[in-house]
């Protein structure tokens, strides 16, 4: 544990240089996962895939590693009230099931904290974050959650699948919507309620996902240089004196693999186009085979 720094905040992080210090660092692993969690925010920093190996360095495969606030997995940035933001970290525990990290007080108005709970096993996370009115008067909130920014490439092929992803279902049909808007200030906003928002590349994604009914925007913003940041927008909340809401999130950090994916309801993100049901087919076959003859 590490004591929280002072941070400059802005109605959306994404647009904030503030950048993290590894002092600041907090270290958190499963079977499958390495993470580095930051007090700054009590976002993650950096995403290592402990299955996967780095060729060229020899280590397990580093998806993310964010040095400034506005490329962190999720970051959390006040949307209203638009104002000035004091980050006092308060405690942080962990075990190999759970992490908890309580977070920032906004303006002396709003306590917010954070609570992740990770599995032994797996790629995926549970993430509640909890806000409470502590102003001593009613107060209005809304926020962005950001998934992060994009994936850096590691092959010169890579660039062309680097993507944010807006996923809503219907009674009759879903749409995934393929975003990769890099230009500095501009922002691509979904048209309604999402089920999910993800950033991916070939290979892997990061999944935030609302557990309640669909009431959470996306917004994709041009952070210039060829990239992008993606995030939920939330609705706007009215907390009473000593109020508290709540909201819970499904958070994936893994590879694009159906086996992965499909018990949490996550497979929309792997999309063959027209073709997409048949190669899905085929995919599963070609995994129980696998599991059959390890081969």
């Amino acid at each position: 544990q590490s004591e929280g720094r002072s941070a400059a905040s802005v109605p959306s992080l994404a647009a904030s240089d503030s950048e993290y210090s590894s002092a600041d660092d907090v270290l958190f692993k499963n079977d499958k996962l390495r993470l580095l969690f930051n007090l700054k925010g009590s976002a993650i920093r950096e995403i290592s895939f402990l299955e996967y190996t780095d060729i060229e360095k020899k280590g397990p495969l580093k998806l993310i590693s964010a040095q400034k606030i506005s490329a962190g997995s999720l970051s959390l940035g006040m949307i209203y009230p638009a104002l000035e933001r004091e980050s006092r970290t308060g405690q942080v525990s962990m075990d190999q099931d759970r992490v908890t990290l309580q977070s920032a007080v906004l303006n002396a108005d709003v306590k917010v904290t954070k609570n992740y709970v990770f599995r032994r096993s797996g790629y995926s996370a549970d993430l509640s974050v909890t806000f409470e009115n502590i102003s001593g008067k009613p107060l209005n909130i809304q926020y962005e959650l950001f998934a992060g920014s994009s994936i850096p490439a590691r092959h010169s092929i890579d660039a062309q699948y680097i993507e944010a992803n807006f996923f809503s279902s219907g009674i009759n049909k879903s749409d995934l919507r393929h975003i990769n808007e890099s230009k500095l200030g501009k922002r691509g906003e979904s048209q309604g309620p999402l089920d999910w928002i993800a950033i991916k590349d070939r290979h892997f994604s990061v999944i935030l996902k609302p557990k309640a009914d669909k009431t959470f925007s996306g917004v994709v913003e041009g952070l210039g240089d060829q990239h992008f940041s993606a995030a939920l927008v939330s609705p706007k909340v009215s907390l009473p004196v000593s109020g508290s809401v709540t909201h819970e999130f499904l958070v994936y950090m893994g590879p694009n693999d159906l086996g992965e994916l499909l018990p949490l309801g996550l497979e929309d993100i792997v999309n063959f186009g027209k073709l997409d049901l048949v190669w899905k087919i085929c995919i599963g076959a070609l995994e129980m085979l696998h599991k059959i003859f390890k081969n």
